[in-house]
């Protein structure tokens, strides 16, 4: 195989004649591994990355790439390989013949999907600009460490080392890893010191060819197989290239396996720089285990984190609060973290605040990565230090299930309130209100009283959401004689039968005035038609409405509204009516839901009657109506003439009303049918042929 020494003299050419700006390559300094490439930051590929794929099938190939040189594969920037490939093609045999899918090519980074089954020899190999390769969660069989491509076991513990991206200028294999592949760190020119963890008992064939590692420790006491033909070394041509195309300084490795190594049949070519390891195995760092001791279903998978417990492998007892470690999310959030010392200082428990006692724990599914930087804990003498250590966790599906539970809660309207609304009691005993408009059998709040409840079992987590709608609405109101009163109401509903045995309703209809021999007014009087069976009760209109009852009593009496009926306050709106003589005299009738004073000039009903306020001072209930009379042009209000009201005698000495006037005649009947000519009283009559109330206006 010809490598990064060889390739680099070539020009540097990306896809579709976009040149890259090269600065003079030494073939000297090339083939100890100075190269001066353009720097990362330098490297211009004017915004290019390549879309095009060279595909055979789901095999993924090299785009060119027939010769050996850098650029001669046109994958170029970011590269994102499609979600139907299952193959990244390997170096195409022993005649350079052709190359590893984005071998020699200018990719700065790659995306893997999760259907990545097979990544064969050289797919990542002398790619210098390379810098992250990432691995799709769901990949079944591969997965990424700090941008390294990793095969791991099934349960994301990470074994072999698959590929190292060109422009990495540092690595830390995990001592989970037991082998490194073909090609691994093929090409890998930056990299300038390697530890090859004791658990690492064989490498692949080219592994490390093109590096120029300056130190290589290698921990493990028995030296790791090196792959490659049966007449032995990588390269098949004898032990003379056993390591083939390594550069390295010196070779670290146990003191009691000094010799075993310089005469291994793979490791004795290197044997004149094999030294024994005294001078780096010392006891200054200690490894730690992590353990989530809590939130585990009974299979012992983690449902959710709210405690890790963090000790040293033989049992250091530690000391200090650890500084710079950090949780990391699935979606790449972290966590605050807070730390406390237990089993005598042996275990180091690490909460979250706001996310203990189940309240409210880190439960997303996913993968969780605690970083530990090395030095950051020590043990209670000082004298060692821990090492650099990275934990995975994993939270597995969580199953939740989540209901509601309704509850029907009572709007009340009261004609005592202070100000329009519509009050509940919620369930923690607080008043709550609504304003506006409000449809009832709609939702009103959600209880802060949240149910949670798990099965370690099967992993479900039930929540009980208790939601709180408006079943009814009640307008409660207090009658304390017989009389008729003014009613404005923020709903519409219909009269019917069931109220006849309590309340009847009056719809006023229009406004009556009566002159003397002068044509000057001398009084007024509403007629309203009595509200009848199924008929209906209009929402913002002036109406007229009256207990049944003994005079003098006090009592409540309520109108319920059910399901779908909707309430709409629309304060202080006015309906106005001309009087029957077309005088031009306005009559406006104004309903307001708040308890306010009245225009002094203004009339209310008050028993029975209108009536003008006495002061300014006084107040009028919520949900009535007032009558303000706006003068025609010449006219004053001084024309509207009212008698005294004689308290003891009950009379007025305002005239009788008379059933025809100059420019109105009328039929009115009594109730018992009789046909009368004057109304004496105020009261219902039969008025050509309509059944209607008639109010005689006095003054008090």
């Amino acid at each position: 195989m010809k490598k990064l020494s060889k390739l680099l003299l070539t020009a540097v050419i990306c896809l579709l004649s976009q040149v890259v700006p090269a600065q003079e390559q030494n073939a000297d300094d090339i083939v100890s591994g100075k190269a001066s490439l353009i720097p990362y930051e330098n490297l211009n590929l004017n915004g290019y990355t390549s879309t095009e794929f060279s595909t055979s099938g789901t095999n993924l190939r090299a785009r060119s790439g027939e010769t050996d040189s850098l650029g001669s594969n046109t994958y170029c920037g970011d590269i994102v390989v499609p979600d139907n490939i299952t193959t990244l093609y390997k170096y195409n045999g022993w005649t350079n013949a052709g190359a590893g899918t984005f071998q020699y090519s200018y990719i700065t980074s790659c995306q893997l999907p999760s259907s990545i089954t097979t990544i064969e020899q050289a797919a990542f190999s002398d790619c210098p600009y390379l810098q992250n390769i990432t691995v799709d969660s769901a990949n079944t069989k591969y997965m990424d460490i700090d941008g390294v491509v990793y095969q791991h076991d099934g349960d994301w513990i990470p074994k072999t080392l698959i590929s190292v991206p060109g422009g990495k200028k540092s690595i830390n294999i995990p001592e989970t890893v037991t082998r490194i592949a073909d090609c691994a760190l093929d090409g890998c020119i930056f990299v300038k010191e390697v530890t090859i963890p004791e658990s690492v008992s064989q490498i692949g064939i080219y592994a490390f060819t093109g590096c120029n590692i300056e130190k290589l420790t290698v921990l493990g006491t028995t030296p790791p197989s090196v792959d490659g033909s049966e007449s032995g070394g990588w390269w098949g041509g004898g032990k003379d290239h056993g390591l083939y195309g390594l550069t390295v300084g010196k070779v670290y490795v146990p003191e009691s396996s000094v010799s075993a190594y310089k005469g291994h049949d793979d490791w004795d070519q290197l044997e004149p720089k094999i030294e024994g390891l005294t001078t780096v195995i010392e006891e200054t760092t200690f490894k730690l285990n992590a353990d989530v001791t809590a939130n585990k279903n009974d299979n012992d998978e983690v449902y959710q984190i709210s405690r890790i417990e963090i000790q040293g492998t033989d049992g250091e007892t530690l000391t200090d609060t650890p500084e710079g470690w950090t949780l990391t999310g699935p979606n790449g959030n972290t966590f605050n973290m807070s730390y406390s010392l237990e089993n005598n200082n042996k275990t180091l428990v690490i909460t979250f605040p706001n996310n203990t006692d189940n309240n409210n724990p880190i439960n997303t599914e996913g993968k969780y990565l605690l970083s530990i930087p090395a030095g950051s804990l020590k043990t209670a003498d000082g004298k060692k230090e821990c090492e650099e250590t990275v934990f995975y966790i994993y939270i597995i599906e969580k199953k939740v299930v989540q209901q509601e539970q309704l509850h029907g809660t009572t709007l009340l309207m009261n004609d005592s309130d202070e100000s329009a609304s519509l009050k509940y009691t919620k369930d923690n005993g607080t008043v709550g209100s609504l304003t506006g408009t409000h449809t009832i059998g709609a939702a009103l709040y959600i209880s802060d009283k949240i149910d949670e409840s798990h099965d370690n079992t099967t992993n479900t987590t039930t929540i009980t959401i208790h939601k709180y709608y408006s079943a009814n609405a009640e307008y409660k109101r207090t009658f304390k004689n017989n009389k008729w009163q003014a009613y404005y109401a923020p709903f519409t509903t219909k009269y019917s039968v069931s109220m006849s045995g309590s309340l009847q309703f009056a719809r006023i209809d229009k406004v009556n005035e009566f002159y003397d021999a002068d044509k000057n007014i001398t009084w007024f009087y509403l007629t309203a038609t009595v509200v009848e069976d199924g008929e209906t009760i209009e929402a913002n209109h002036p109406y007229i409405v009256r207990s049944i009852q003994n005079e003098g009593d006090s009592i409540e009496r309520t109108i319920s509204l059910g399901s779908n009926d909707k309430i709409e306050f629309v304060e202080n709106r006015s309906v106005e009516f001309t009087a029957n003589n077309g005088s031009g005299n306005c009559y406006t009738f104004v309903g307001h839901y708040s308890k306010e004073p009245i225009p002094s000039d203004a009339f209310a009903m008050s028993g029975g009657s209108l009536k003008q306020p006495s002061s300014a001072a006084v107040e009028l209930g919520a949900y009535r109506w007032y009558l303000s009379i706006t003068p025609a042009a010449g006219q004053s209000t001084t024309l509207f003439s009212f008698g005294n009201f004689d308290k003891d005698q009950g009379t007025t000495d305002i005239g009788n009303v008379k059933g025809e006037n100059e420019n109105t005649k009328v039929e009115i009947y009594d109730l018992a049918g009789r046909r009368i000519e004057t109304i004496t009283t105020p009261g219902i009559y039969i008025v050509n042929g309509r059944k209607l109330y008639v109010n005689k206006p006095y003054m008090e």
